[in-house]
């Protein structure tokens, strides 16, 4: 990211140092003409002198100008590279602004599995102490079933045994009346 900021305060300053060029070399074209125009007049009567160094001026004069229209173009190009790069520096914010976002996201999931997993703790041990409690419920019952069975089993003999107790002294007493 200071990369990109490095490179967009040197394109910014190449910029700045090519518009001051560009200044420059307008002034300095403005400097030849008016120089042109003196000489014209101060050598009107050296013609061929003049013609030499109107050969000149021009030349300088179009080599000014194509150093104009290269600096136009250095200038359009730094230009470009300027406004691309800072849609790459936006890209850039806002590719951190995601990453950001997605951080800030993954933190709180990170939270909530925590928060789950403390959860699914608690429920697996209170599955666990119900699951002990139905064992012990069942093992209760089992005995009791057991303990009535056996007492319904018993229970008939008993009943005989009770009923041979008291069918004899029944039996006695009903022959006695007879």
């Amino acid at each position: 990211m200071q990369e990109k900021e490095a490179e967009s305060v040197r394109l910014k300053q190449s910029y700045i140092d090519l518009q001051e060029k560009a200044q420059g070399l307008a002034v300095e074209n403005e400097r030849l003409a008016t120089q042109l125009g003196q000489e014209r007049k101060a050598f009107a009567e050296q013609y061929a002198l003049e013609r030499q160094i109107r050969q000149r001026v021009e030349t300088d004069l179009e080599e000014s100008r194509q150093t104009v229209r290269d600096v136009q173009n250095d200038l359009s190009d730094v230009g470009n590279r300027f406004a691309a790069a800072e849609k790459q520096i936006a890209y850039l914010q806002e590719k951190e602004a995601e990453a950001e976002r997605l951080r800030q996201s993954h933190t709180e999931l990170q939270e909530k599995a925590q928060g789950l997993a403390v959860e699914n703790e608690r429920l697996a041990t209170q599955i666990e102490q119900e699951r002990l409690a139905s064992e012990e419920k069942l093992s209760l019952l089992g005995e009791a079933r057991k303990s009535l069975s056996d007492q319904f089993q018993i229970l008939p003999t008993r009943f005989w045994k009770k009923k041979a107790a008291v069918l004899p002294s029944r039996t006695a007493s009903s022959s006695i009346r007879f």
